[in-house]
């Protein structure tokens, strides 16, 4: 989900700005810095995972898409 964030983010950002309401667009931008951090490490591990067990990191991705 948090990579969704990182989808979603950037235009919300853009419609506050046009609302006039640049304190929320700076909250937004402080919390999509940390989002790309978050995902970052999350796919390193996601990938680390799927490697040690003879995995393919994007074929494994989209089967457990389709679960979830």
């Amino acid at each position: 989900m948090e990579a969704r964030g990182l989808d979603v983010t950037p235009g919300i950002m853009q419609r506050l700005v046009l609302a006039g309401d640049d304190q929320a667009e700076r909250i937004l931008g402080i919390i999509l810095r940390d989002e790309i951090g978050h995902v970052a490490v999350g796919n390193r591990w996601f990938k680390f995972l799927c490697e040690q067990r003879g995995l393919d990191p994007l074929n494994t991705f989209e089967k457990m898409a389709t679960i979830f």
